[in-house]
């Protein structure tokens, strides 16, 4: 069968994949400073080779003007990957607060699981060890499909039973966007499941043909959150068992991710990724 929009991949239409851990509140600069021989260390081992620090400045306004402010203080580190044309293959931003390992040649879940296991949790360990409480874990992934052309609806992409997707301008040859996000109360009193779904249908130029084409692009981002006001945060008696609760966490929130994902596109389309359940 012929399909009117095609993934831009040949096993998937994953144009990048992110993975989020966040502390209930950021390591100061000094606890960033002692991490910063492991953290290189952890992105060596992992071929992200490009090192970059991320850093602050605070500035005081008063009767005087700008005071001059204190030299700038340690914000995080920024280790990437680059393809040979430039692109960013994956990178693992470490922040005060947070940890993100984002992927941008996507192959399957367990690589992606495995390459974790090399950078964003001994990262995370690292971390915990200094303050063991999370507010968030969360996966998000970017779906796109290029049309064949652009005088082509999102009919046949998307279902029409879909509770994630508002389909009234589905079938309108213009460009259009759609919002849904909504939280889901857990067994846990402290603990909430986010879950956000971005479709945006516009034009975009393709890279590898330099032309314009009419994409649908879908964003899922799944996850868990702990910072709700007057709740106890989710705290860890030890960093082990902290790493393995966002393990487990985001291998939950890949199974509710696919489960999204089958209930905004068609079979057909969820067949030609190898989605379909």
């Amino acid at each position: 069968m012929s399909l009117e929009f095609t993934p831009i991949a040949d096993q998937h239409a994953i144009e990048a994949c992110a993975m989020v851990v966040r502390l209930f509140q950021p390591l100061d600069p000094e606890s960033m400073d002692r991490l910063r021989e492991e953290l290189f260390a952890i992105a060596s081992a992992a071929d992200l080779p490009s090192k970059h620090a991320m850093t602050g400045a605070t500035f005081f306004f008063g009767p005087q003007g700008v005071a001059a402010p204190p030299p700038p203080v340690t914000g995080g580190w920024l280790f990437q990957r680059f393809a040979p044309d430039g692109k960013v293959q994956a990178e693992l931003r470490c922040e005060a607060q947070a940890i993100t390992l984002t992927v941008r040649e996507y192959d399957r879940w367990a690589d992606l699981m495995a390459f974790a296991e090399r950078t964003l949790f001994p990262a995370l360990q690292l971390y915990m060890q200094t303050f063991p409480v999370l507010a968030a874990v969360l996966l998000q992934y970017e779906d796109k499909f290029w049309a064949a052309d652009n005088d082509v609806s999102t009919n046949a992409l998307f279902r029409d039973d879909t509770q994630w997707v508002n389909i009234s301008h589905k079938g309108s040859k213009d460009p259009w966007h759609s919002h849904f996000g909504m939280f889901v109360a857990r067994d846990r009193p402290n603990n909430r499941e986010l879950v956000n779904v971005n479709v945006n249908v516009l034009d975009m130029v393709i890279p590898s043909e330099q032309v314009e084409r009419r994409a649908a692009a879908i964003t899922v981002l799944v996850g868990d959150m702990y910072d709700i006001p007057q709740q106890e945060p989710l705290t860890f008696s030890s960093p082990e068992e902290g790493v393995e609760y966002a393990r487990r966490s985001l291998s939950i929130s890949h199974e509710r991710q696919r489960k999204i994902l089958n209930n905004v596109l068609q079979d057909d389309y969820l067949r030609a990724i190898g989605a379909l359940d």
